[in-house]
């Protein structure tokens, strides 16, 4: 895919920073390529929250037209959610004393939680992502 786009972009000390924005422009997906002279691992060990917000901050303040190419690609990632939900004190709907008589006069509590997300990028104007939360009744 090979398109001139108007989009936040930046050349950080880092790295370069693309904030493409999805077609509602309500959200972008961003890309961040390291500088050269920077090892992408050292990059990743050393990205944080602040260096997240210190790097957008750089692109946020460039609205420029670019000139971008990306292969076409599809990331997928389904992990299991239920031990994170725990460990947020979110115990009783796994247990078989939760009350969800609002949803079913049955008794019913929840086995597992399960999250799905998807980015797919087929053509630069169909950036498409979506993400799905499934909770499994095993009661």
């Amino acid at each position: 895919m090979r398109e001139m786009k108007t989009c936040r972009y930046a050349a950080a000390e880092e790295a370069d920073v693309l904030a493409l924005p999805y077609k509602d422009h309500n959200y972008e997906f961003v890309i961040f390529l390291p500088q050269e002279s920077v090892p992408f691992e050292k990059f990743r060990e050393e990205f944080t929250g602040e260096k997240l917000r210190e790097l957008l901050k750089y692109a946020y303040n460039d609205n420029s037209g670019v000139n971008v190419r990306i292969p076409k690609f599809k990331l997928s990632s389904q992990p299991n959610i239920k031990d994170m939900l725990t460990m947020l004190g979110i115990t009783d709907l796994f247990s078989e004393c939760c009350n969800l008589e609002a949803m079913s006069p049955d008794p019913l509590f929840v086995s597992d939680a399960i999250h799905k997300a998807v980015i797919e990028a087929s053509f630069f104007h169909n950036l498409l992502s979506y993400l799905r939360t499934e909770l499994v009744d095993l009661s």
